[in-house]
């Protein structure tokens, strides 16, 4: 995001954000760790990069509305995350009556380390699904399918485990849709 910022106007990296290679993830992480909108980021007047520091001036106006009352409170359909599942539980509670909570990126200690808990346990990556359906996704992962993976060694969830945050949320999305359909 800072080598976008450089040589760039506000309006001109907000349009460049979602482009981004890990734009999802970098969304929900500084939404849910920072409090920082990328939304607002038409708002950002300077953008300073130095060692281990990026320091965003904020346009006056934005600066007084924080002033005057604003909330540093994400609105109620901003992604919410935890450093944990079982924070995302305690907050959230049971998934409902007949389903479970289900991860579209798998919480994989793997996917932990790389991506960081927050983009994993948040209110975009754990949906609720019924319970046999659930149960039909996660036997869809720990299968060999080379029809989807290209591979007939490795698991469905090993080979997911390679992919880019976004390429396994798409594959996650898929596989729910298909699964569901009676496709795969």
């Amino acid at each position: 995001m800072a080598t976008a910022a450089i040589g760039t106007t506000a309006p001109g990296l907000a349009a460049k954000v979602p482009r981004l290679p890990g734009a999802a993830l970098a969304t929900v992480q500084a939404e849910s760790q920072l409090g920082l909108r990328f939304a607002a980021v038409a708002e950002v007047e300077t953008v300073a990069v130095s060692a281990g520091t990026v320091t965003i001036a904020l346009a006056p106006g934005a600066v007084a509305m924080a002033g005057n009352g604003g909330s540093t409170t994400p609105p109620p359909h901003a992604p919410r995350g935890w450093g944990s599942f079982s924070g995302f539980k305690k907050a959230l509670g049971p998934a409902g009556p007949g389903k479970e909570w289900h991860h579209i990126v798998e919480q994989t200690p793997g996917n932990v380390q790389r991506f960081g808990p927050q983009a994993l346990h948040n209110t975009e990556n754990v949906v609720p699904l019924d319970k046999a359906l659930h149960a039909r996704v996660s036997e869809l992962y720990s299968a060999i399918r080379r029809n989807l993976t290209g591979t007939g060694s490795l698991t469905v969830r090993k080979w997911l485990s390679t992919q880019s945050y976004e390429a396994q949320r798409d594959f996650g999305l898929r596989a729910i849709d298909n699964v569901s359909k009676g496709l795969w």
